[in-house]
């Protein structure tokens, strides 16, 4: 093995394998759905693999968004529908529009900003405002009824 594939490798299995429980988050807001989550965690890093020479000197913030911004645009490509999950987190989110959920997700989930956010669904930081806004009402409502 070359020192660049060894180099590959580590940051592959150190980085960006550290990476799949945010790209999983990210698929579940997309599929409320176990198993389709973890098609679109692995469809993300099949596409990624052909890019890690990009990837490789960024910081892991980039790397984190780049692997986002994948996965949204698998999503876009495919848009695959997936039966909801019976558990109540997806019960509650299956009543918001995907950018919605996505917004909920990628900043109260993943602690990204709303400009960060935007970049991801490509959407502007007013937009995925909004988008916050109203997965956060659908919330409240949903606690103030239990």
């Amino acid at each position: 093995m070359t020192e660049l594939e060894v180099g590959a490798t580590n940051f592959f299995e150190q980085t960006l394998c550290g990476l799949a429980d945010v790209v999983y988050r990210m698929s579940y807001g997309l599929t409320l759905n176990q198993e389709g989550s973890v098609a679109y965690v692995d469809a993300t890093y099949k596409n990624v693999i052909s890019k890690l020479s990009e990837l490789i000197n960024l910081p892991t913030s980039q790397i984190e968004i780049r692997l986002l911004e994948e996965c949204w645009q698998l999503w876009q490509d495919d848009s695959k529908s997936y039966a909801i999950d019976q558990k109540p987190i997806a019960q509650v989110l299956s009543k918001l529009s995907v950018e919605s959920r996505i917004s909920l997700v990628l900043i109260e989930g993943l602690g990204l900003s709303c400009e960060e956010a935007g970049g991801v669904i490509q959407h502007s930081a007013l937009e995925v405002r909004k988008y916050l806004g109203q997965a956060r009402k659908v919330i409240l409502e949903f606690v103030d009824s239990e």
